[in-house]
């Protein structure tokens, strides 16, 4: 969820990353009981125990849906959304891979910018070089765990 809120369509826009038709389209269903209440995700996948039906069933009926937001530069506040489906919202998996990779090359494009930007003045502590180098994108495990041995289907298929 945290990748769909990072990008927008104007993020990618300043990558030089095209955002694929059905990505651009996509919305996440959401559900709440009341005006106060948290928002749930209303998908067949979702395990979420506050949506209406048993979801311990084997076949649990396509929840209620209140909401559409769309899926790039999702709004909804995470304190506005129920802890258990935060984690679970998804598109597809293809989808799914894709802004993961994109919101990586999101967070990559500032580090490099914030280190430019930092050499332009000149004025950083040794401190605050290795804070920043520290910070450094697209290296290590959790990247690998991430992404290695995905099936990288085309996204068309998402749906």
């Amino acid at each position: 969820m945290r990748d769909m809120v990072s990008l927008s369509d104007q993020t990618l826009r300043a990558l030089g990353i095209p955002a694929p038709a059905p990505l651009s389209e996509a919305t996440i269903a959401l559900w709440r009981a009341s005006p106060t209440a948290k928002y749930h995700w209303a998908d067949k996948r979702a395990s979420c125990r506050h949506l209406p039906g048993d979801p311990w069933a084997n076949r649990r009926a396509q929840p209620p849906v209140t909401d559409r937001v769309p899926a790039l530069g999702f709004e909804v506040p995470e304190s506005a959304l129920c802890s258990r489906c935060a984690d679970q919202i998804a598109i597809c998996p293809q989808a799914d891979a894709f802004l993961a990779v994109a919101a990586e090359l999101a967070r990559a494009d500032a580090w490099v910018n914030a280190g430019r930007k930092a050499a332009a003045s000149a004025d950083w502590s040794w401190l605050q070089f290795a804070r920043w180098r520290s910070r450094q994108p697209l290296q290590g495990r959790p990247l690998d765990r991430r992404h290695r041995h995905r099936p990288w289907p085309p996204l068309a298929r998402c749906g």
